[in-house]
């Protein structure tokens, strides 16, 4: 082990550079000294050598990048891959070093990206610094470790699961079974899009993406008003719609959230005949949600 305690909300750990510092906005460092220049931490439901695939030329070509140089990289006792790629697409060209790893399970990137302006003196920082990258594989975290806000649920909702940004809540704590369906309650995180127009169009845009835990699709609303939480603005979306996988009809209830510079998804489903009930459950939920 390095010694260094694991990134908030993350199970890696690294020594950054010595000009770089946590960031209050995204899973990573910045650097005060070197402008334009972090390193970000990812995590990703999903085997490694399937995420692997994303890293292939003529995807990485499609999106504006140029891969230089790729080769293996320890990460304790697993081995990752490391990319050293260009970006052309930009004012100026950025560097962006990716060492990707993981199991079967889920992935990880570890990104640095730094301006060329500045690679001669800090690439080779970086590349020492992600020769310390570790990972505790089997390692737990806790619900809300690294997330940008609070939750205290009431006693007949437990936690889940999380995936990533997702939190996950359900009455017993278990999964969902589509043919036993129970009320369940779910928090993601978004970032703050650069411009929105109309804030109540824009809420109905989001709950139709909003179709993980259960997957839903044929989306009709049925409410719309605005509310605050934690003193900043907010759109409470009611609506039916249909379960995939089991073609039933539920209700679902979504909060979207504008605070400082991310979205906050907030989403309740249940059964139809229990909608009033389940709605004021879920609105006293929300009632204990707070920004950090």
């Amino acid at each position: 082990k390095n010694g260094i305690p694991p990134i908030s909300g993350t199970l890696v750990s690294m020594i950054p550079p010595k000009s770089f510092t946590l960031s209050e906005n995204f899973t990573g460092f910045k650097s005060k000294k070197y402008r334009n220049s972090t390193i970000s931490v990812s995590r990703y439901p999903g085997s490694f050598q399937s995420m692997l695939q994303v890293f292939a030329e003529p995807v990485l070509e499609s999106r504006g990048l140029v891969l230089r140089t790729r080769e293996s990289m320890p990460v304790g006792s697993i081995t990752g891959e490391f990319f050293r790629l260009l970006q052309i697409s930009t004012n100026q060209p950025m560097h962006k070093w990716i060492l990707i790893f993981g199991d079967h399970r889920e992935t990880i990137t570890v990104t640095a990206a730094f301006p060329d302006t500045v690679a001669r003196e800090l690439a080779p920082k970086l590349e020492q610094s992600l020769n310390t990258v570790l990972w505790d594989r089997f390692g737990e975290r806790s619900i809300e470790d690294g997330l940008p806000y609070q939750l205290q649920t009431l006693p007949h909702f437990q936690y889940v699961k999380r995936i990533g940004n997702l939190v996950l809540y359900t009455r017993d704590g278990k999964l969902p079974i589509p043919q036993q369906f129970q009320p369940l309650f779910t928090v993601t995180i978004d970032d703050y899009p650069p411009f929105i127009e109309e804030q109540f169009e824009f809420a109905r845009t989001q709950l139709a993406l909003q179709t993980h835990f259960p997957r839903l699709e044929k989306f009709v609303t049925t409410g719309t008003k605005g509310i605050s939480v934690d003193d900043y603005p907010a759109v409470e979306v009611t609506a039916l719609a249909t379960d995939i996988d089991t073609g039933k009809n539920l209700a679902v209830w979504y909060v979207l959230i504008y605070a400082k510079h991310q979205m906050f998804h907030v989403k309740g489903v249940c059964e139809p005949s229990d909608q009033r009930r389940c709605n004021d459950m879920f609105r006293l939920i929300l009632s204990k949600f707070s920004v950090k």
